[in-house]
């Protein structure tokens, strides 16, 4: 899911202030599964909704169809207990849910990654699991190894139960071959290793912004592309939207060993879904969603808000219905926004701080260092934040009659963060 607002064009010397909104395209992942008849299910595996613009129809998300059927016409053998399935999980130590299964259910996702990797027709689960335990595997290869750019999340599959009710195997559908798999991974990891390079010697924290900058100067937001939901769509392609992104930066952090995880979910009245991302930085768990902060301003490149770097963990998880697989595992966020990028850089705005001041404050700091330049800043206190947008031109005419100087402003605003981001240019 995206969102953002833009630009309001103020001129000091004009009688008026200009104002546009746009709502950009909204991702949709995962929906809950279905129950239908016995014998039967239906589910959604992940697909994108189209949501094209503001107020546009959602089109239909289609919803693939499971056959369940008893597995009587296979014959086997008890040969004691599965042999444990061989196969190295890249990173496995960092893979935050991964790490929460138990001991058959990781042996049955070590098949499945094998399965996937070897691009087999069909995985054989060493251990019998529940139809829930078999969709959080799918959801975990999916959203714990970036690297699985070939397996079809949106195909219809087949699983296969015993006489108990259990899964005992699935099929799995690919979105590439095996060759074209190879070479889209190589060609990830070496852009990959490059930013390593470039981020050598950095904090985590360091690293953390370091990516969400690249991601925002170098992607567009983009849900039609074939590779948008891949770290191929967004590195190589510089073209994805949320689950895309937030793949890219998981993939990163893992490489770092900086612990993370990925959630998805859909919106409160059920209209689209998202992804984003928690990591963990300096002993303590924040939500971060650079797909939101992601803002379509082709003429401003490094536009960088930081209205969710490192967020509580209500303000964005507060808008959504988290996937059904997520009850499974522990999910933890920080409680307070004191670790939040504008907290620690001194432009987070508490209800008794004056928002005047710090404005007056940041432009002076750009006209004593230069012509034109940028800041940001976000507002805790939505009666605050909307007095602002409703009284912009007074705020500019006080900083200019304070200090006597006339200026241009850009301004982009989010609603989801309270953040404002601004452009200035001094005449």
């Amino acid at each position: 899911m995206k969102r953002s607002r833009c630009i309001i064009l103020i001129l000091l010397l004009a009688l008026m202030v200009t104002a546009c909104s746009k709502q950009n395209p909204v991702g949709q992942l995962f929906d809950a599964p279905a129950s239908s008849e016995s014998k039967e299910e239906t589910q959604e595996s992940g697909h994108d909704g189209e949501q094209k613009e503001e107020g546009a129809d959602l089109a239909p998300t289609p919803v693939p169809h499971e056959e369940v059927w008893e597995e009587d016409d296979l014959d086997f053998e008890e040969e004691g207990p599965p042999q444990p399935v061989e196969v190295e999980i890249p990173y496995l130590t960092n893979k935050y849910f991964i790490n929460q299964l138990s001991q058959e259910e990781m042996e049955d996702l070590k098949a499945l990654y094998l399965a996937t990797t070897r691009f087999e027709e069909r995985c054989f689960y060493p251990y019998p699991i529940t139809p829930e335990q078999n969709d959080k595997l799918a959801q975990l290869l999916v959203y714990e190894c970036p690297e699985m750019m070939q397996y079809n999340r949106e195909a219809t599959y087949t699983y296969y139960t015993n006489g108990d009710g259990q899964v005992t195997s699935r099929t799995i559908e690919y979105t590439m071959d095996e060759a074209e798999w190879r070479d889209k991974v190589a060609q990830v990891e070496a852009v990959l290793e490059q930013m390593e390079a470039e981020m050598n010697g950095l904090s985590d924290y360091e690293k953390e912004l370091y990516i969400y900058r690249y991601v925002i100067k170098n992607n567009t937001y983009d849900r039609t592309t074939t590779n948008a939901e891949n770290p191929y769509g967004l590195l190589i392609e510089n073209r994805a939207k949320c689950d895309g992104i937030s793949l890219t930066f998981k993939w990163l952090m893992d490489r770092a060993g900086i612990p993370n995880y990925i959630l998805t979910g859909r919106l409160l009245d059920d209209s689209d879904g998202h992804a984003w991302n928690v990591v963990k930085i300096d002993g303590s768990w924040y939500d971060l969603d650079i797909t939101h902060d992601d803002i379509d301003a082709p003429e401003f490149p490094e536009l960088y808000i930081y209205g969710l770097v490192n967020v509580d963990r209500y303000m964005i998880r507060g808008q959504y219905n988290l996937q059904q697989s997520y009850q499974y595992f522990d999910l933890p966020g920080a409680e307070t926004m004191e670790g939040c990028y504008h907290f620690r850089n001194w432009t987070y705005i508490l209800p008794d701080e004056s928002v005047q001041s710090l404005f007056n404050d940041m432009l002076y700091r750009i006209w004593t260092s230069g012509s034109e330049g940028s800041f940001a800043f976000q507002i805790q206190e939505t009666s605050m934040y909307r007095d602002f947008l409703d009284n912009t031109q007074s705020y500019i005419d006080n900083a200019a009659s304070y200090y006597g100087f006339s200026y241009d402003l850009v301004w982009y605003y989010m609603d989801e963060s309270q953040a404002i981001w601004f452009y200035v240019t001094f005449r």
